[in-house]
């Protein structure tokens, strides 16, 4: 038996009494290691991470450069709405990917932050 994202303990971890089907659900109580989950190559620049502290990077790095079954994973660890904010806030995304996702999620494209021209408008 389950018991699901234990967020109000341990923060972006994933705790269980049996095994699952699921490559994510053989972590108990401890942090996810995000290598371990995605391609690594898709985190070449980075020592550590935190999947909590750092679910903007992660989201978006996968967003950009994952695979079918990275996105699956993602999905799996992260709700909807995270990623529909890192959708919205990020400016680092690839404008293709924030087009993509925005009209997946249904998020008005004047929201998405990688989709705004970043010099300001001369009077």
């Amino acid at each position: 038996m389950s018991w699901g994202s234990t967020d109000e303990i341990y923060p972006g971890c994933q705790c269980v009494y049996t095994s699952q089907e699921s490559s994510l659900w053989g972590i108990i109580l401890k942090k996810i290691d995000v290598r371990s989950i995605f391609n690594p190559v898709l985190f070449w620049d980075a020592a550590e991470i935190d999947p909590d502290e750092h679910y903007m990077y992660v989201i978006a790095r996968v967003l950009d450069f994952g695979n079918e079954k990275d996105i699956r994973k993602l999905l799996e660890l992260y709700s909807l709405e995270k990623i529909a904010e890192v959708v919205r806030r990020r400016r680092g995304l690839l404008p293709q990917t924030g087009k993509f996702w925005a009209v997946k999620l249904g998020i008005p494209l004047e929201e998405v932050a990688c989709l705004r021209k970043y010099y300001p408008k001369k009077d």
